[in-house]
């Protein structure tokens, strides 16, 4: 008797789990999708066991399958993306909650410290005088190479670019929340001998708690080379001065100014809506009041009436906009170079709000957008919406809107800010006896340096 084919059918088991997909000598083999009252599992069977790569979505606690936000829908259960071996999950998983990915790694089933893995490809010659080498690595996740250090700031993946071992690494922490924090971050103290930790985290006041529940025995590795912040501070270190502005949710933002360059790093410090949206508002005022419609309103009238409703509960909307515009007034007039800001998808025109008033408060250059929970179409509507704003834009640009510059997510680019001969601080990242980056062999105090005009007091 011949071997059965592998066949396309649909099976139905007593506990009412479904399969649909490949199926030989009456189980699951090959590729196909189970359904179980806990979720789902698509991917590939040998035997009728999860045995290849597959991706499993576990339904939500709630029950609900979404969460509703102004710019769309958000997948709230849990979705595993990677490898089973007889039914268990095996090696490194990609993991998404709320629509963003996150890492972990399993042996046999059971879940194992995850290794950090410097694969994304970068450069090999040095960063040019005048610019920073950057990779966007998702949500608030960057790196920006100098001429003389690397600056990581809340890199919450896995996956690294390769850095440069050379020159010193400093790693800045906004906070503690998983998408701005990946405790294996603190495992590159294991590969870099030059390295410094900066994290928004009040260990001795409000967190203190929170700090030695949580963190305590976990930041023992990296104790003597990690500095705790809370807001308004400043601090000296060898590479130049970090100030602290207190984030409206937790930690703080990071201004960091460095040969001649600054940096800004705005972690969670944003505009936030009361209820988060606009559209769950709508929702909302819909199912409390039966046959009370709202699709006639316009979106002004809406966000009227959601304004008002909420001044009425507490003044939310007025609080929350004195405390923002509070914590965000020392960037007044301050010159930054490259900026890193929240464009909020979630807060629908909140999150438009808060990238509009960074960039009317302070001096910004250039700037990427962040924190969109890998809905960057936004990014495209806000160049959209502001087009001269637009023009100091470096964004990933899926609506292919005119601005300063399209990037892509994990891939280096550039963002340069002067030629050399023009920029005035450019004496901090070049000493006197250094070559001239003119290429004529001559100490740059003896060539180009003579171009730079003195900085008036």
């Amino acid at each position: 008797m011949g071997e059965e084919k592998r066949i396309k059918g649909r099976m139905v088991s007593d506990d009412e789990r479904r399969y649909e997909g490949e199926i030989l000598n009456g189980l699951p083999d090959g590729q196909g999708t189970i359904f179980t009252q806990s979720g789902r599992y698509t991917g590939e069977f040998v035997k009728g066991i999860y045995n290849g790569y597959g991706e499993m979505y576990m339904y939500p606690r709630s029950g609900k399958e979404k969460l509703l936000f102004d710019n769309g829908e958000y997948v709230e259960g849990a979705l595993y993306k990677g490898t089973w071996k007889n039914g268990k999950m095996n090696g490194r998983f990609e993991i998404y909650y709320m629509g963003l990915p996150y890492d972990r790694e399993f042996n046999e089933g059971k879940e194992v410290p995850t290794k950090l893995y410097y694969d994304i490809e970068m450069p090999k010659d040095d960063v040019a005088p005048g610019s920073i080498r950057c990779v966007y690595g998702g949500q608030s996740s960057f790196v920006v190479e100098t001429e003389n250090a690397t600056f990581v700031f809340d890199w919450y993946r896995a996956s690294l670019p390769v850095i440069r071992k050379d020159k010193p690494v400093y790693v800045f922490i906004s906070h503690a929340h998983l998408d701005h924090f990946n405790h294996d971050i603190l495992n590159m103290a294991d590969d870099f001998e030059d390295i410094h930790f900066y994290m928004g985290l009040d260990i001795d006041g409000k967190e203190k708690k929170y700090y030695e529940d949580n963190f305590e025995s976990l930041f023992e590795k990296v104790d003597d080379f990690i500095e705790y912040f809370v807001g308004n501070e400043v601090l000296e270190t060898e590479f130049g001065e970090i100030t602290t502005l207190t984030s409206t949710d937790l930690g703080v933002a990071f201004l960091v100014k460095t040969e001649g360059v600054t940096l800004f790093h705005a972690g969670d410090l944003s505009w936030f809506s009361p209820v988060g949206s606009i559209k769950n508002f709508k929702k909302m005022v819909e199912e409390q009041n039966p046959g009370m419609d709202l699709s006639s309103k316009s979106e002004r009238e809406i966000k009227i009436l959601y304004e008002n409703v909420h001044d009425q509960n507490g003044n939310a909307v007025a609080r929350l906009k004195a405390e923002f515009v509070n914590n965000l007034s020392l960037l007044s007039d301050v010159e930054i170079d490259y900026a890193m800001l929240p464009l909020d998808p979630r807060f629908g025109s909140y999150g438009i709000y808060t990238l509009e008033a960074y960039l009317e408060t302070a001096k910004i250059k250039s700037f990427t957008p962040m924190h969109m929970w890998d809905q960057y179409a936004f990014a495209s509507e806000f160049a959209k919406i502001h087009p001269q704003m637009a023009e100091r834009m470096v964004s990933v640009n899926p609506g292919e809107e005119k601005m300063k510059q399209t990037i892509e997510l994990k891939k280096p680019y550039t963002v340069k800010f002067s030629d050399f001969t023009d920029n005035r601080r450019f004496r901090k990242m070049i000493m006197d006896n250094d070559p001239c980056p003119c290429g004529s062999g001559r100490r740059f105090k003896d060539c180009h340096k003579k171009l730079i005009k003195p900085k008036q007091s």
